[in-house]
């Protein structure tokens, strides 16, 4: 017999990286590495920008607002010390493209601001 699927049909798709409809409540995590992926925008394949978190199978594709974030709470814009940071993922709605939609971002806490 077939289960009856729920939710976001978007949760019933394989997605190698995390979105932000995945993202049911904020979560902290260890940031693992920072690599170079490829990642299809709709249009062509494009270089990304790619955060994994230890423990955790998927990582999220990073833009320039969640770096700048980053470099705030690591103290650093280099992406090499960032490893090791915990961050706390959260999603907020923002303007692209002309319409509005739910983005992963990393949340502006700086309480565990590397000094």
């Amino acid at each position: 017999m077939n289960k009856q699927l729920t939710g976001h049909f978007k949760k019933h798709f394989d997605y190698r990286f995390l979105s932000s409809d995945e993202l049911t409540k904020d979560a902290t995590v260890r940031i693992k590495s920072i690599t170079k992926d490829q990642a299809f925008n709709g249009r062509e394949k494009e270089d990304v920008v790619v955060m994994h978190f230890v423990g955790k199978e998927k990582g999220i594709i990073v833009n320039k607002t969640n770096s700048k974030r980053i470099a705030k709470i690591a103290n650093s814009p280099n992406v090499e010390d960032w490893v090791g940071i915990e961050i706390t993922l959260t999603t907020e709605s923002v303007s692209a493209f002309g319409t509005t939609t739910d983005a992963i971002r990393v949340k502006e806490d700086f309480s565990n601001v590397r000094m």
